[in-house]
């Protein structure tokens, strides 16, 4: 893993040094959060990224058929039945 050098903090005498030298180091955190964000977002896609949902939406669909004929078949029954 990296190591980050920080630089050293000036002496806190001097107040008005000491502050531009925090918003300097929150500048180049943030700058670094940034820049990993960015890494992590703009990965490029796998191939073969869009087998998975394909295979659940076929499951889904074939069991929604299943379901419906199902239904279906009971409604049939049903009034048959009733005959």
């Amino acid at each position: 893993m990296d190591t980050i050098a920080t630089t050293r903090p000036p002496a806190r005498q001097n107040a008005l040094a000491y502050n531009l030298w925090q918003l300097k180091e929150e500048k180049i955190g943030r700058d670094r959060r940034m820049a990993l964000r960015a890494q992590k977002f703009l990965k490029p896609l796998p191939s073969g990224w869009w087998k998975r949902p394909v295979m659940w939406a076929g499951a889904f669909l074939l069991l929604f058929m299943a379901r419906d004929a199902f239904a279906t078949l009971l409604v049939e029954l049903i009034v048959k039945v009733g005959n």
